[in-house]
C-alpha cells in the first residue's frame, strides 16, 4: 500500500541526489579550472579580496608485492573473524537505498 507522505519524501530525496550530482561535477570543473590557471600563473598560494588559496598535495603510494600480499593476508584474515564471531560491531552506518520502479 503506497504511502502519499513517503512518496513525496522519495522524491524529494532522489531529486536532491541528482542536484548534489550535478553540484559535485560542478565543483570539479571549477577546481580544474581554478588549478589550471594557479599552475599557468605559477602560483602556490594566493590571497585574493575574500579568500586565500593553498595547493595541497596528498600523496598516492604504490607497495611491492610483498606488502600487497600481506594485504590480501590481512583482509582474509579479517573476513575469517567476522565468520568465526571474534571480530565485533563497532558501529552500524544506516541509509535508505532508493529503487525506482516506474
Amino acid at each position: 500500500m503506497a504511502n502519499p507522505q513517503l512518496d513525496t519524501i522519495i522524491r524529494a530525496y532522489l531529486q536532491a541526489a541528482d542536484a548534489k550530482k550535478a553540484a559535485e561535477t560542478k565543483y570539479n570543473q571549477l577546481r580544474d579550472e581554478l588549478m589550471a590557471v594557479l599552475d599557468s600563473e605559477g602560483l602556490q598560494k594566493y590571497k585574493g579580496a575574500f579568500a586565500a588559496i593553498s595547493i595541497c598535495e596528498r600523496k598516492m603510494y604504490s607497495f611491492p608485492a610483498e606488502i600487497i600480499r600481506s594485504q590480501e593476508l590481512l583482509k582474509a584474515e579479517e573476513k575469517a573473524a567476522i565468520k568465526t564471531g571474534t571480530a565485533t560491531i563497532a558501529g552500524v552506518t544506516r541509509y535508505p537505498r532508493v529503487t525506482v520502479t516506474e
